[in-house]
């Protein structure tokens, strides 16, 4: 004998078990399948309606190209709609949004903190992203009962985004600009400071500086030189004083031998007796002509030519000759006041002699002369030996210059690291300063890129409108869901239901091998009060 194979599904939950069992219940599936409709219906249509309004917000690129000018603000568009929406959600922007639009009927103005979180958890940032990723445009919207009203929340909420973007834009720039103008104002003292340092250094050691190198090389080329020609010139001058030394020696001497002879005519002249006079005249100058000295000159000279020469030698009748125009011209009268010169003697006659006539006090010519270059070679020795001293004082004068040349090329390399020293930090303070200079400048044009908001904003491109129809709830989806339900849960109480009385619905719940002999008809048995209850049949299988 072998056994029967059990079925892999209870008898009672096959789908024709479960459809029988519907339909025999199908009154209890109607009657909750239409009040849980009624209900849901009757819900949903009371529940508040909520209104939806959203504004768009472009984040506009900036307006010049960043090869021109540079923006100074580089935070990340992201970051920065983080800190604005924390800045415009905080509690006290949400009640002032509250108190600007009305929101709540606050007393005294005052708004409670739980209305103000209601409002900010119903305002929505929602970011859009382009094709590369980059945040293009962000959505904020708002939720509310009053379709009006969402939309200007909506408008406000966004306006506010784009006030705070530019304030913070700006604000960035300024603070910016205002602290790079500060590290300027440093960098300047400090740079006046080091430049007051170098000036006072070069006006210290003028002479001693390492740029000056070629010029106390030069200088002392030149000192050089100049000793070397001051030192010729000196041995000329010891050579030239030689020279004169000899030269007075030779004056001198003759100087005394003409002075001797002066000596001996004069007395000679006084042993001499006086010879008898020839009736002759000396030249006479008239007096309205005398105290001329051009006149007494001649005199002078014709009375010094008469001791050695007669009155017919050519040159006593030149000066002669000289002496009457110039006495005719001072006298303005036609006559000649000096007596004629003698004529020579005619006929072979013998010329008398003109006798010899004392010296007069007159020194002679040559004396004269030997003492005019005594005195004249006296002058070139007082010369030459005045332009030895100064000789010697310039070069002494230039050994000075020369040493003192000399001890500040020694002290250049001294000189030299010192002014590297200070040159090395004014020129770091000086590319500091130009740097900050340019910085500053690039700072003031960022901040007026930022004040004519030509710089990356967000614009409103699409402002909120006033919604038609309410966003929530969805009356005809939650309806379609409560009837679902409705339809649910009366098939589920109504299979329950048939389950519960556990009674077999058909022949298709048997075990496969049992042989159905045959099918009777349901049997209702009809009772009354009275009498005993009639028995019916029904076609129904059992």
């Amino acid at each position: 004998m072998s056994l029967s194979r059990q079925p892999l599904i209870r008898p009672e939950f096959l789908p024709l078990s479960i459809a029988r069992a519907i339909w025999k219940g199908k009154l209890i599936v109607v009657l909750i399948w239409v009040a849980i409709s009624a209900g849901s219906y009757v819900v949903v249509s009371r529940l508040p309606s909520e209104y939806w309004a959203e504004a768009v917000v472009l984040v506009d690129s900036q307006k010049i190209p960043h090869d021109y000018v540079s923006s100074t603000v580089r935070t990340d568009v992201q970051d920065r709609l983080a800190s604005i929406r924390r800045q415009v959600l905080s509690m006290e922007r949400l009640k002032k949004l509250v108190v600007e639009l009305d929101l709540y009927p606050a007393r005294q103005g005052e708004v409670p903190d739980g209305v103000a979180d209601q409002i900010g958890s119903q305002i929505t940032v929602t970011p859009d992203r382009g094709y590369s990723g980059g945040l293009t445009a962000f959505r904020i919207g708002f939720t509310g009962p009053d379709p009006r009203t969402v939309a200007n929340v909506a408008n406000r909420v966004a306006a506010f985004f784009v006030e705070e973007n530019l304030k913070d834009r700006e604000v960035q720039a300024e603070g910016t600009a205002e602290f790079i103008d500060v590290q300027l104002e440093e960098s300047k003292k400090r740079l006046d400071d080091l430049e007051t340092k170098v000036t006072h250094y070069k006006m210290q050691h003028s002479a001693e500086l390492p740029q000056q190198e070629n010029a106390l090389l030069g200088r002392m080329s030149r000192l050089q030189a100049e000793m070397q020609a001051n030192s010729d010139g000196m041995n000329r001058a010891r050579q030239s004083r030689i020279v004169l030394e000899n030269s007075l020696d030779v004056a001198e001497a003759n100087l005394a031998a003409v002075a001797k002879a002066w000596e001996a005519a004069k007395r000679a002249a006084a042993e001499t007796p006086k010879p008898a006079a020839t009736p002759r005249r000396e030249a006479v100058v008239p007096p309205q002509v005398q105290g001329n000295p051009e006149i007494e000159k001649l005199q002078a000279q014709l009375d010094d030519l008469r001791l050695r020469y007669s009155d017919a030698h050519p040159d006593v009748r030149r000066v002669r000759s000289r002496l009457e125009k110039l006495v005719t011209l001072e006298a303005g009268r036609p006559e000649v006041a000096l007596e004629p010169v003698p004529q020579p003697a005619k006929n072979n006659e013998v010329e008398r002699p003109v006798p010899a006539r004392p010296a007069p006090a007159r020194e002679p010519a040559e004396l004269l002369q030997a003492r005019d270059r005594v005195q004249t070679v006296k002058a070139q020795m007082d010369a030459l030996q005045r332009e030895m001293d100064a000789r010697a004082k310039d070069e002494q004068r230039m050994r000075q210059e020369l040493s003192s040349a000399q001890a500040r090329v020694d002290r250049l390399p001294v000189r030299e690291q010192e002014m590297s020293e200070l040159l090395r930090d004014y020129d770091i303070a000086k590319g500091s300063y130009q740097g900050l200079l340019g910085k500053k400048l690039s700072a003031d044009m960022a901040t007026d890129l930022e004040r004519r908001q030509k710089s990356e904003r967000f614009t409103i491109i699409d402002p909120a409108r006033i919604p038609k129809a309410p966003s929530k709830p969805k009356r005809p989806m939650l309806f379609a869901i409560g009837c679902g339900m409705g339809l649910l849960l009366g098939c589920s109480a109504a299979f329950g239901n048939e389950l519960r009385r556990n009674v077999l619905l058909g022949h298709w719940e048997f075990p496969p091998n049992t042989v159905v002999l045959g099918s009777l008809p349901r049997i209702v048995v009809e009772t009354n009060s009275r009498a005993a209850p009639a028995p019916s049949m029904k076609g129904q299988e059992v």
